[in-house]
């Protein structure tokens, strides 16, 4: 796929996720399957602290829970719906930031977060290698990397 066939995907992407924010900000924080997918996100972490970019963030589903165990958060989405929900959600909290940003062309010095959440995105992508360089690129040295990616075991 050529880079236009690649932005239109994109744009596509995000025009259906707009369309289940509110979805997103209100139910499925509740739904069992996403509680369980971030339990296994928080014991992966351990006891790890520090910055933590949250690739996806959607309606920031996953950042009270991030906050709690003191990361400071940053979020990207491609959907502007889905951040204009976490941006109000999280308003008063300084330790997180929000930003409208791409996987492919992340907008952050190298070696600037200490830890990589990118849950539900990897299987909108066409290919990954772009996405994998610009983590590691963002991503410090011994930091944690943790993906959800639906398989033929769990959609999960």
């Amino acid at each position: 796929m050529n880079e236009t066939g690649q932005t239109e995907a994109k744009q596509r992407a995000a025009t259906v996720f707009d369309g289940w924010a509110d979805h997103y900000a209100t139910e499925r924080e509740r739904m069992p399957y996403f509680q369980a997918q971030l339990a296994i996100v928080l014991s992966m972490l351990g006891k790890e602290s520090g910055r933590i970019l949250d690739i996806g963030c959607a309606a920031g589903g996953e950042i009270s829970e991030l906050r709690a165990r003191k990361f400071d958060v940053v979020g990207i989405d491609l959907s502007p719906r889905m951040l204009d929900f976490a941006r109000r959600r999280f308003a008063g909290d300084g330790g997180v930031r929000f930003c409208h940003a791409d996987i492919e062309r992340l907008p952050f010095a190298g070696r600037s977060m200490d830890h990589v959440v990118c849950l539900g995105v990897f299987e909108f992508l066409r290919d990954y290698n772009s996405s994998l360089a610009e983590i590691h690129r963002v991503m410090r040295p011994g930091g944690v990397a943790l993906f959800a990616i639906p398989s033929r075991i769990s959609l999960y």
